[in-house]
């Protein structure tokens, strides 16, 4: 499979139509006012249901195609990525119908598209529903009213394809290799055999074609997600009805901390695989078997042998790595983004946006009473000082927030 030439066309498409200014942290209201903007006979749109607070979900109706198709993204509130894909897509067809790509789409597919299906957790920018409860564990209960517009989404138009689209965290790698995974991917078990039935192959056949796209923009940045079954889950129970659903998640590019890179990739790799959805030409499902499996190796920063100190106690040389997580302005709703202690000890595998050489540095680790242990804690926010011992330059960090960051205060230990 050749997709040089598509993805050159679809290239060229995003940079004329990409929207411009689109909030990371996207609410439904802009939403919804910028799809009405792009409706204008591209699409239908009817209220498919409403969430836990009556927050209206729409579902959108695009081409006329035999095959339906159906797309949603946001299940979880605090994974904007493909949302924010979703409306450079929807700008690109718009403005282009008379491309032959769009128009192969629209004549011989229908989409089916819900997008934010859980507008409560975006609106706080979290990733369960106002239930507190993970949608994407109330396939089968359906305890959740987001779950059960989307189990009837799919009864309803007898779905066969579909594309679950998600944000994973920012800390997988590539297998064990040292690239941190950009896209990562999964065609879904749907038993605890891990069997691969046709609808399983196809599944894998799409999500294929979606890696070699993606590839076009971050070669070598492709993941699959380990495909232990989850029942409760919706693609598993997906592909046990027999729909061939994709997970896609938008993953991480270092030093792109709002995830345009992603966001562009997204776009270009969603839209080519429906176009060679349409025209009925998949790939074998050889390239996803060859997407290696992805590990939790990737962190923002790495300090390599680095004087470290626990309330004033020597604790020896050691490598530190700190990763980062969400942390939202409400107010304001802006993303800013806190410092959570990775490791501490030997962080040889870890790949870094930044490495510094600690030489000349020393961390200062506070650990309060609150600690069980005693000891600075993984996967919690970071609070400690990171110091240039000659100058006595300082960043502080407390409850992972950062008075500076490392890469500007501490540019001469750059490696």
């Amino acid at each position: 499979m050749n997709t040089t030439s598509t993805f050159e066309t679809l290239d060229q498409l995003y940079s004329q139509n990409r929207l411009e200014n689109v909030p990371f942290w996207i609410t439904q209201d802009y939403l919804y006012t910028t799809l009405d903007r792009f409706a204008n006979g591209l699409f239908d749109q009817e209220i498919a249901g409403e969430s836990t607070e009556r927050r209206p979900i729409r579902l959108l109706t695009l081409g006329s195609g035999p095959t339906p198709v159906l797309l949603w993204t946001q299940m979880h509130g605090d994974e904007p990525t493909a949302t924010r894909a979703l409306l450079d897509i929807l700008s690109i067809m718009s403005n282009q119908k008379s491309s032959e790509i769009i128009e192969a789409i629209r004549n011989n597919l229908t989409l089916y598209i819900l997008p934010m299906l859980n507008p409560d957790g975006a609106e706080r920018f979290t990733r369960r529903t106002a239930l507190g409860i993970d949608m994407n564990r109330d396939a089968l209960a359906l305890r959740t009213p987001e779950a059960r517009i989307l189990h009837n989404v799919i009864d309803t138009y007898d779905i066969p394809w579909a594309y679950s689209l998600h944000d994973q965290e920012r800390r997988y790698t590539v297998g064990g290799t040292k690239r941190p995974a950009g896209i990562s991917l999964l065609a879904a078990a749907s038993d605890w055999t891990l069997s691969i039935d046709e609808v399983r192959r196809d599944t894998m056949r799409l999500a294929s074609c979606i890696a070699d796209y993606s590839r076009h923009i971050i070669p070598e940045q492709i993941g699959r997600y380990d495909d232990a079954h989850e029942p409760r889950a919706f693609g598993d129970a997906m592909v046990a009805r027999g729909v061939r659903s994709v997970l896609l998640e938008a993953g991480y590019v270092p030093r792109d901390r709002h995830k345009e890179i992603i966001r562009k990739t997204n776009a270009i790799a969603i839209l080519g695989s429906l176009y060679d959805l349409a025209l009925d030409n998949l790939p074998s499902d050889d390239i996803y078997h060859a997407i290696p499996v992805n590990r939790r190796f990737f962190a923002e920063y790495v300090f390599k042998d680095i004087s470290v100190q626990i309330n004033g106690v020597p604790a020896g040389k050691q490598d530190l790595a700190l990763h980062h997580e969400y942390d939202p302005q409400k107010q304001s709703k802006e993303i800013d983004f806190k410092l959570y202690l990775t490791e501490l000890g030997d962080c040889e595998l870890f790949t870094p946006s930044y490495t510094f050489e600690g030489t000349n540095l020393e961390v200062r680790f506070i650990v309060d009473q609150s600690s069980k242990s005693g000891l600075p804690d993984t996967d919690e926010p970071a609070f400690c000082e990171i110091v240039e011992r000659a100058s006595g330059t300082q960043i502080l960090i407390q409850e992972g927030m950062p008075s500076g960051m490392p890469e500007d205060v501490f540019r001469d230990f750059l490696l």
